[in-house]
């Protein structure tokens, strides 16, 4: 599993099939924001749900697989959030840095890369815990890092076809 999703473009042989430089760094960036979109829309959801303990491969948390009738699961972090707020949805407590984090997208970047813009909430951690939000927001699956590619070079093919029939 990986945090980032490349895509690279080899200019010189676009070059050779008469494209400008700057039409290969427009489409380029066109299907790399097309690929921070689909991450965004797709498979960020994905990290919120219950399933993303297994699917993710994210760290057990205090109190998960203990016995529920237990006095230790009773003081769990699990127990806790589940007493208070209902659920057991990894990186959630609130629900206030999950409903920012898939507002709308925000994103940075130029023709070499894209970034999306996530709530500073999943960069705290404390000192003594292996888990980290930040990691665990930006896994992708290698599934879907091919997905994204094959989006993104689609967005690539149309914009340069775009670009030659102006």
């Amino acid at each position: 599993m990986t945090s980032f999703v490349k895509f690279e473009v080899d200019q010189e042989k676009l070059k050779k099939y008469g494209l400008k430089a700057r039409q290969i760094r427009r489409a380029q960036r066109h299907a790399l924001e097309t690929m921070a979109r689909g991450w965004h829309a797709d498979y960020l959801p994905l990290h919120f749900s219950e399933q993303a303990f297994e699917r993710y491969g994210f760290y057990r948390r205090k109190g998960m697989g203990l016995d529920p009738n237990g006095k230790a699961y009773r003081r769990s972090y699990v127990a806790r959030k589940r007493r208070a707020k209902g659920h057991n949805r990894p990186l959630v407590f609130s629900g206030q840095g999950a409903m920012q984090a898939l507002g709308p997208v925000r994103l940075r970047g130029t023709d070499r890369e894209q970034r999306v813009i996530l709530p500073s909430k999943f960069n705290f951690r404390h000192p003594q815990s292996r888990i980290s939000m930040r990691d665990e927001l930006t896994r992708v699956l290698p599934e879907e890092t091919r997905d994204l590619v094959e989006r993104a070079r689609r967005a690539f093919r149309q914009h340069i076809a775009d670009a030659k029939n102006k």
